[in-house]
């Protein structure tokens, strides 16, 4: 073969090489994330809210145990009508995720998203509870779920709780 026609293949193929070495670890760790942000998001779909908090860091699995037990009720997971990922987005240690969630119940309607962050931990990735924010669809005054923790009541999260 002539060199003519060697030259642009062997370009072709570095360049490949190089855009897979480049990329294929960064793809590889976000398809791995999306494993395990796929299952929690499922997890809570089907009704299954206790075994969705073991995504939660350990430091944290108490408080998260607690709140489900004040907060959800059973058969809840029939009132969510969607509960989608909106965006993910890399971050230093993890991921930013933004979930969007819509819940018709008998007497009410909500519309909101939940901003969770979620780190690399020796068991996986799991999020941190004080990360945590909900806010309404259309409003970006995000609450932080953390600056309730151990306060004795979430019935007023529009007021955030004296220091």
């Amino acid at each position: 073969m002539r060199s003519e026609k060697i030259i642009p293949v062997l370009a072709v193929i570095v360049v490949l090489v190089i855009l897979i070495v480049v990329f294929l670890p960064g793809w590889l760790r976000l398809l791995s994330f999306k494993f395990v942000l796929n299952r929690f998001v499922h997890l809570v779909k089907v009704g299954q809210i206790y075994e969705s908090a073991d995504y939660v860091v350990p430091a944290d699995y108490e408080d998260a145990v607690n709140l489900i037990k004040k907060y959800v009720p059973t058969g809840y997971e029939d009132d969510i009508s969607a509960l989608n990922v909106k965006s993910i987005e890399r971050v230093e240690d993890g991921y930013a995720v933004i979930l969007l969630v819509k819940l018709e119940g008998e007497n009410y309607r909500w519309v909101g998203r939940a901003r969770m962050h979620w780190r690399k931990t020796e068991d996986g990735y799991k999020f941190t509870l004080p990360d945590l924010a909900v806010a309404e669809f259309i409003s970006d005054n995000w609450v932080y779920v953390g600056r309730y923790l151990g306060a004795g009541s979430l019935d007023d999260l529009h007021e955030p709780p004296t220091p």
